[in-house]
This record gives C-alpha cells, sequence and structure tokens, in this order.
C-alpha cells in the first residue's frame, strides 16, 4: 500500500472545486505490477539490457474521497552498446544507443492532480511536457499519454577518476496526449501530438548524477498552451532515462 503527500499551489486564484487538492493532498494507493530487468552496466560506463515494466494502482474513495481513482501504466527501457575501444583501464570513447517508451492512462471520480501529471509505476516519471523535452515543467496533465524517447550516447575518456566521464548525446522525443478530467468544455476532450529533437553536453560525475545542458528545438508547435519560442535550452542534473 502506498501513501504518497503530493502537491501545494498556493495560489488563492485557482478555486478548489476544479483543483480539490490544491492545498495539498494526503494520497492512499495500493499498486501491483510485474518487472523484468537486464540492464547491466560495464566499468566504461556503456548500458546494455532491456527494464520493462506493467502495474495498475487504485485509490479507493472509501479510504480518502479526494483520492479515489485508478491508473495502469507500463514502459520499457532498453540499451544497445555500439562500439567501444577496449582497454583494461578507464573508458576511452564508447558508443551506445537508448530508448524508452511509456504509456499511461487514469481515470476514477477524483484523480489527483499528480496523477495526471505523471507517468505512474514503481517510480513516478515526469510530466509528459518534461519528457518530451522542451515542453514545459508539468504540462499536459492529461488522462491519456504517452512518450517515446530515443538517444545516441557518446561517452568520452574518463577524467582524472574512471567514475568521471564527459558524454555527449544527441534525442528525438515524441508524444501523445488525450483528455482532461474537470477541465473546461473547450479543454475536457483536447488532444494532440509533441516532438522535439536536440542535444547536449553531460559529466557523470561517480554514477550519482550527470550534470548536462541541453538544446533543442520543438518539432510540433505547442497548440494547446499557445505559441512559445521553438527553439530551447536546459540545464538537468540526471539523464532522461
Amino acid at each position: 500500500m502506498l501513501f504518497r503527500s503530493y502537491d501545494y499551489y498556493p495560489n488563492d486564484s485557482y478555486p478548489d472545486l476544479v483543483f480539490a487538492d490544491m492545498d495539498g493532498l494526503f494520497g492512499t494507493s495500493f499498486l501491483g505490477g510485474l518487472s523484468f530487468d537486464s540492464v547491466v552496466q560495464n566499468r566504461h560506463r556503456s548500458k546494455d539490457g532491456v527494464y520493462a515494466e506493467a502495474s495498475a494502482e487504485w485509490g479507493p474513495g472509501f479510504l480518502n474521497a479526494k483520492s479515489d481513482f485508478w491508473q495502469v501504466s507500463a514502459q520499457v527501457r532498453g540499451f544497445l552498446p555500439v562500439f567501444d575501444i577496449p582497454t583494461e583501464g578507464g573508458n576511452l570513447f564508447n558508443i551506445y544507443l537508448a530508448g524508452f517508451v511509456g504509456i499511461d492512462y487514469a481515470d476514477g471520480a477524483s484523480v489527483p492532480i499528480y496523477v495526471n501529471q505523471s507517468f505512474g509505476g514503481r517510480d513516478l516519471r515526469d510530466s509528459l511536457g518534461k519528457t518530451v523535452r522542451g515542453y514545459g515543467w508539468n504540462a499536459y496533465d492529461s488522462s491519456f499519454k504517452s512518450v517515446a524517447n530515443a538517444e545516441v550516447r557518446f561517452v568520452g575518456p574518463r577524467i582524472l577518476l574512471d567514475s568521471i566521464v564527459p558524454y555527449l548525446f544527441g534525442f528525438v522525443d515524441a508524444g501523445f496526449y488525450s483528455g482532461f478530467a474537470d477541465a473546461s468544455a473547450g479543454y475536457a476532450d483536447e488532444s494532440g501530438y509533441l516532438a522535439s529533437s536536440g542535444g547536449g553536453i553531460a559529466l557523470d560525475l561517480v554514477g550519482f548524477a550527470q550534470a548536462s545542458v541541453i538544446f533543442g528545438l520543438k518539432l510540433i508547435d505547442d497548440q494547446l498552451y499557445g505559441p512559445q519560442d521553438d527553439f530551447f535550452w536546459a540545464i538537468r542534473f540526471f539523464l532522461h532515462f
């Protein structure tokens, strides 16, 4: 059984009739599922293998009227080495491909904001607007959402220590959203596609974090939230997946 506390929106302009958990929520839910993990990382920071997970989550209304929902989620992430310069010591140079596919659907009498804003499962993943890079933090909090990410990662020579290595990567992201629970008539049935492409540079710090700067271009106009700059950049502290 899960106990979650999320969502604090200290903005009195949002009526709590629309956002029932705007002042905070103690969430209660049950989660079950299956997973498979064959991902390994060698001493050169190259990854290989597949992780797959399918889950269902239920927040019964008789336990918590503000957290009355159900959610089903699935994800697959995979890694494929392409090239590696053999060496017994630290990494000299290698390339590997990385991919992620996720799908999520939630419904119920009172779906918490965090449920629609994230991909569910054992560990919650970011909103669709962040998993498709360039479209905004905690955006597109829809009932149904799906995402696909593809990257090629170039892992450079170690810097002083085997555990400190630079990354150069390129990416293509795509996503789809549909349905906004409790939204006004103009948005309840909205749906659309998102897509972006770009690249970045990162520094892996002892496997704990990967400080990075990314640059990208939106490939599809943001029709839901209005015109915004097509070009974007951001500072991140972890690889995308």
